[in-house]
This record gives C-alpha cells, sequence and structure tokens, in this order.
C-alpha cells in the first residue's frame, strides 16, 4: 500500500558536504545533470548516506538558498529514506490509513505535549483507550540484515548517542508508570526493505538499558518496513522482530 508520494523528484551525487560555498553542516554541493548546485542535507551525513559520491534523491526547494533538498539515499538497488521528515509523514499516513496491527484508531493529532516532552502523535482508539506514539527513523543497518538505532557523533564515549532519543523514552516509561490505561508507544519506522529485523546500538548502554527498562513497564516498541522506489514509499510489515538483548539473554520478538 502506498503511504507517500514525492514530486518532481531527480538524481544527483554529493559533491561534498559541508559545501564550500556555505560551511553549515546541513548544506551540501551536489551535481545534477552535470551541473553544480546547493542542497539541504536534514540527516547531516548519515553517518555516511549522504556523504561525498552518495547518490541520492532530491525534491526542489524553490526560493531557498539550497536549490534542492536531499531526500533519499540511493544504495546499491535499495533506495533508503535519510530525511527524518518523512518518517513522520509516513507514520502519520499509517494511522490515516490505520495500518497499525493491535490498533483501531478513532482518532489522533500530531505533536502533542504530555510532561516535559512533546511527542509525535497521540489519540484515541476506538476501544477509547489513549495512546502517545514516539517515530524514530533508522536508515542504518549494522549488517545485511539487521537495522538499528541510534548511530552518530558524540563528545564522550559513555554519552548517549541522542539525548533527546533518551529524553523521550524515559518519558514514555514515566507515563506509563503513572497511568497504565494509556498506551505508549515507541515506533521505529525502518526507511529501507532490505533488513529482515532491528535492534537498539549496543554500543550505547545507556539508551539500551532505558528502552529494555521502558518495555518491561509496558512501553510498546515496534518495528516497521517501508519499501522506497525512486519516488514513493510502500507499506511493508509493522511486526519487524525487535531484538532488544544480546544472544546470551531475553528477546522481544514482535
Amino acid at each position: 500500500m502506498s503511504l507517500l508520494t514525492l514530486d518532481e523528484v531527480c538524481m544527483g551525487q554529493i559533491i561534498k558536504r559541508p559545501s564550500k560555498h556555505i560551511k553549515s553542516p546541513y548544506v551540501a554541493d551536489v551535481l545534477v545533470d552535470d551541473n553544480e548546485y546547493l542542497a539541504h542535507t536534514p540527516s547531516l551525513g548519515c553517518c555516511g548516506l549522504c556523504e561525498s559520491e552518495s547518490h541520492v534523491v532530491l525534491t526542489p526547494t524553490p526560493g531557498n538558498k539550497c536549490q534542492y533538498r536531499v531526500q533519499l539515499s540511493k544504495q546499491g538497488k535499495t533506495y533508503v529514506g535519510i530525511n527524518p521528515k518523512l518518517s513522520e509523514q509516513i507514520t502519520k499516513n499509517i494511522l490515516n490509513k490505520n495500518l497499525l496491527a493491535n490498533f483501531d484508531i478513532k482518532e489522533f493529532e500530531s505533536e502533542v505535549t504530555f510532561k516535559n516532552s512533546r511527542f509525535d502523535f497521540s489519540g484515541v482508539c476506538k476501544d477509547e483507550s489513549l495512546f502517545i506514539l514516539e517515530v524514530k527513523s533508522v536508515p542504518l543497518k549494522c549488517d545485511k540484515k539487521t537495522a538499528y538505532f541510534p548511530d552518530g557523533y558524540r563528545k564522550k564515549k559513555g554519552d548517549p548517542i541522542s539525548p533527546r532519543a533518551l529524553k523521550h523514552i524515559n518519558e514514555l516509561k514515566a507515563i506509563k508508570q503513572k497511568t497504565p490505561d494509556i498506551r505508549c508507544v515507541l515506533c521505529f519506522i525502518i526507511p529501507r526493505n532490505d533488513i529482515t529485523q532491528f535492534k537498539i546500538n549496543q554500543d550505547d548502554e545507556i539508551y539500551l538499558k532505558a528502552v529494555q527498562d521502558a518495555w518491561m513497564v509496558g512501553v510498546e516498541i515496534i518495528g516497521v518496513c517501508v519499501k522506497w522506489s525512486k519516488n514513493k514509499a510502500k507499506f511493508v510489515r509493522d511486526d519487524i522482530p525487535v531484538l532488544l538483548y544480546d544472544s546470551y539473554g531475553p528477546q522481544l520478538i514482535v
């Protein structure tokens, strides 16, 4: 089932990031039809998916300093969604189409504040149960079959990779503990279809432990796989196995 279509796409190649013209890490020089342009890179280098020589799918941004925005990265035959906003849009369409198993949604809204965090979605199911759903985009994989989150730069090895992601999962845990009737959901959108499972990056022990603890008190962890073509995202499955522990401990399979 189609979830999202990009208009006016074109292929390009990253020449340099940051751009030699604008030193922001969110701007790259790209080559499109033998001409050089500026492109906004919302995910920075995306751990190699949006660096020099990367082949990317672009959409035009008329009226801006950057003539294009990088949306997807082409890895062999696989298109990977590397703009995090795409995963939020995809999730919104998934909720509109009521595609998630065990969810029968009556209504929902975006960007809702609970406690000290703003979550991507909140709403009511037809059985009148309330839910909060936070989305994380997972464009990376650590082996031929496993997507993983998070990854990126950190000042110290012992720091969490994404303080914002850590804050969200801790808030979901706190809400679930205080109000057990609210369904708290952490949804990992995997915008590539060349994987068969998902895990938390074990190099980030703080975040891994936080997700494990949240799951233990009832926070739901789901993995959704999306297949991208050059301009269209299609729903694949919402039951990607989520591995929360190493091979010597229990595993969460959903």
